[in-house]
C-alpha cells in the first residue's frame, strides 16, 4: 500500500512541483487547502484535496489521521497586517499547529520547509519567525527533518520572472546597493526533489539540511545571466544606493504593486549563500546551476495561478 503524505502549502509555486513529484513516485498525497483554492491544483489519481487553515487549529482537527508523513511548506516572504497575513502568523503558528496536529493524530513523520539564513535574534522578522517554526519542529516528538532553501528558481517563480521583466523594458536595470552581495539559487525541481526522496529516506530524519545551488553569484553576475537567457545585452546596472530605496520601501511596504519591502530589501542586501552542499550527495541529486540552458522558461508564456 502506497504512504499517504498529507501536504500544506501544495497550491504555492514549490508546492505544485513537490506534489507532482509525489504523485510521480508512488505516493497518495492529501493537500490541505484553503476553501477556494481548490483549482490551483490539477484533478489527479491518489490526489484529495482537503478544504482547512493551518493557521487555524480547529479546521485541523481529524484532518491528518491515517496519513504517514507531513510536509509543512506554508510560509510567506511578505506581510499584510491589515488582512491577517503577518510573519507571525503563518510562518510561525501555522508550523506550531501543524506540529501539535501531528502528534496529536499519531503521524511520527514531519518534513518542514524552513529558509536559509534563518537564526535567532534576526533583525528580519521572517527569518526570526522561521528560526522559531523550525526549532518547533525540532524540539518536537516527532521524526523531523528541515529544509532550508536559498533562493529558489523555477518556471513560475516570482524573483527571476520579476527580473525579466525589467529586463525587457530596457537597456538599464537599477540594482540596489553594489551589487556584489551574492546568491546560490537552488531549482525547485531539486528542492521538490529532496522533499519527495525524505519521504522514503530514514537516514535523513533528525538531520537539517541547507539547499544551496551549485554556484555562489553576485546580484550583478545574476541579472547578466537573466538578460543572456533572454538574448540580449547584458544591461547597464544602475546602482542605487540602500539608503535612497528604504525610505521608498518603507513607505509603500503595504502596496502590493511596489516590488521590494524593507523586510526583501534586508535579506537581498546579506546575501543567501551557504558552504554545506551535503544534500546533493545524500539525495543524489546533480544539482541544477543558475545559467541560461536551465532558465528556458523565462521565454515561455507566463502561467496564470
Amino acid at each position: 500500500m502506497a504512504k499517504k503524505v498529507f501536504l500544506t502549502g501544495g497550491t504555492g509555486f514549490v508546492g505544485r512541483e513537490i506534489v507532482r513529484q509525489l504523485l510521480a513516485a508512488g505516493y497518495e498525497v492529501k493537500c490541505l487547502v484553503r476553501p477556494g483554492s481548490e483549482n490551483k491544483l490539477p484533478a489527479a489519481q491518489n490526489l484529495e484535496i482537503c478544504p482547512g487553515d493551518a493557521a487555524n487549529p480547529a479546521s485541523l482537527e481529524g484532518r491528518i489521521e491515517g496519513c504517514d508523513t507531513v510536509i509543512h511548506l506554508i510560509g510567506i516572504i511578505r506581510e499584510f497586517p491589515s488582512k491577517g497575513i503577518t510573519f507571525e502568523r503563518l510562518n510561525f503558528q501555522a508550523a506550531l499547529n501543524m506540529v501539535r496536529a501531528a502528534e496529536s493524530q499519531g503521524v511520527k513523520r514531519f518534513i518542514h520547509m524552513s529558509a536559509n539564513g534563518s537564526k535567532r535574534n534576526s533583525d528580519s522578522g521572517y527569518l526570526e519567525t522561521k528560526f522559531r517554526a523550525g526549532k518547533a519542529v525540532m524540539d518536537s516528538s516527532l521524526k523531523w527533518t528541515v529544509f532550508k532553501p536559498s533562493v529558489i528558481f523555477g518556471r513560475e517563480d516570482a524573483f527571476t520572472n520579476l527580473l525579466a521583466d525589467i529586463v525587457r523594458i530596457g537597456p538599464v536595470v537599477p540594482v540596489i546597493g553594489d551589487g556584489q552581495y551574492r546568491l546560490a539559487p537552488v531549482a525547485v525541481e531539486d528542492v521538490a526533489a529532496c522533499f519527495t526522496g525524505a519521504v522514503g529516506q530514514e537516514e535523513t530524519i533528525g538531520k537539517m539540511f541547507p539547499l544551496c545551488g551549485p554556484d555562489a553569484i553576485t546580484y550583478d553576475q545574476l541579472v547578466d545571466i537573466i538578460a543572456t537567457a533572454l538574448n540580449r545585452k547584458c544591461p547597464i546596472k544602475m546602482h542605487i544606493p540602500s539608503c535612497f530605496i528604504k525610505p521608498v520601501a518603507t513607505l509603500l511596504d503595504s502596496f502590493p504593486q511596489f516590488p521590494v519591502t524593507r523586510e526583501q530589501m534586508k535579506m537581498l542586501l546579506a546575501g543567501n549563500t551557504c558552504a554545506d552542499k551535503k544534500w546533493m550527495e545524500v539525495f543524489h541529486i546533480q544539482a541544477k546551476a543558475f545559467v541560461k540552458e536551465n532558465l528556458s522558461y523565462l521565454k515561455m508564456p507566463k502561467t496564470r495561478n
